[in-house]
């Protein structure tokens, strides 16, 4: 007779889903609207669901060009007890029209493949500013000299768009655009800059202070 003995071997893996040992929520909207160039505040609560004091480590992971503001710091949660945390995000000034996601994560310190998270996502809306600023112009001009004074037109929305160039000149003094715009009204792309030169012709009869 052969005795025949069948050995069980059983592999016990801990696998924890997202709750396990902690609970991660949003609070408020899961979906977050603002603008380019703002500072958003996200809360998440974290619960803890074990009947163990836990130290707890907080990370996040953004969208390329997103900034953290503040610096997510770990912290202790007392068994069956639940914590707020603010998240401050910054949302550059390039980001476009859309919608991105970000997670937050924590982990037991001492067990770091123990992740729990949950998802927000910030929906950037369309931005339409546009930037002017003085590059170059003489401190003072005779009567009747002409002179030129360069400036910087920036689109500093998020999205492309046609401008309109407007010139108010003081005492109706005659002037010239001089760089290539056939006409006063042009599309500029997003986050596209360009300069442009006007040539002014002062009167000879001027004799006071003209800005």
């Amino acid at each position: 007779y052969f005795l025949c003995f069948l050995f069980l071997i059983i592999t016990v893996f801990n696998l924890w889903p997202s709750e396990g040992y902690f609970t991660v929520s949003l609070v408020g909207n899961t979906v977050i609207e603002s603008e380019p160039r703002k500072k958003v505040t996200i809360v998440f609560s974290v619960y803890n669901n074990t009947n163990t004091n836990r130290d707890v480590i907080p990370n996040i992971t953004l969208p390329d060009g997103f900034s953290l503001i503040t610096e997510l710091v770990p912290f202790n949660l007392n068994s069956n007890q639940s914590q707020l945390v603010f998240v401050n995000i910054l949302i550059p000034q390039s980001t476009k029209v859309g919608a991105y996601d970000l997670t937050f994560l924590v982990n037991d310190i001492n067990n770091t493949k123990n992740i729990s998270y949950a998802t927000a996502t910030i929906s950037v809306l369309p931005s339409y500013e546009v930037g002017i600023n003085t590059i170059e112009s003489p401190k003072y001009v005779f009567a009747g000299e002409e002179y030129k004074v360069t400036y910087r037109i920036e689109n500093l929305g998020n999205l492309s768009t046609n401008l309109v160039l407007n010139v108010d000149s003081s005492d109706n003094l005659s002037y010239e655009i001089q760089e290539q715009l056939l006409d006063t009204s042009f599309y500029m792309h997003f986050s596209e800059s360009r300069l442009i030169e006007l040539a002014v012709k002062t009167k000879d009869n001027i004799s006071r202070i003209v800005n």
